[in-house]
């Protein structure tokens, strides 16, 4: 078995801002002493971009479709669809 070793471009804070590098698009910098990493655009210097702050997508609120709030709130009774499955049918099949 073949052992591979990644590591990331690395330097501390102030060498960073320092010699101000533009990272190749998609490349991490990462900054030893606080922990921290940006990753490169391919255009920007390394005092332009943004550190990387990760997202949890469970946080990510998106509103429900609006075909979907209508049906929910409507009183009619519900068509019943042929395009296949889909949360939106298997909704409505529920409900109905």
């Amino acid at each position: 078995m073949t052992e591979f070793t990644f590591k990331l471009r690395r330097d501390t804070s102030w060498r960073w801002n320092i010699q101000n590098p533009v990272l190749s698009d998609g490349e991490p910098g990462f900054e030893t002493d606080t922990g921290r990493f940006k990753i490169g655009d391919g255009s920007k210097r390394w005092v332009d971009l943004d550190y990387f702050v990760p997202v949890d997508p469970l946080d990510i609120e998106e509103p429900p479709p609006s075909d979907l709030l209508e049906h929910v709130n409507s009183l009619l009774p519900h068509p019943v669809y042929d395009e296949g499955v889909s949360f939106t049918l298997l909704y409505q099949n529920a409900k109905v």
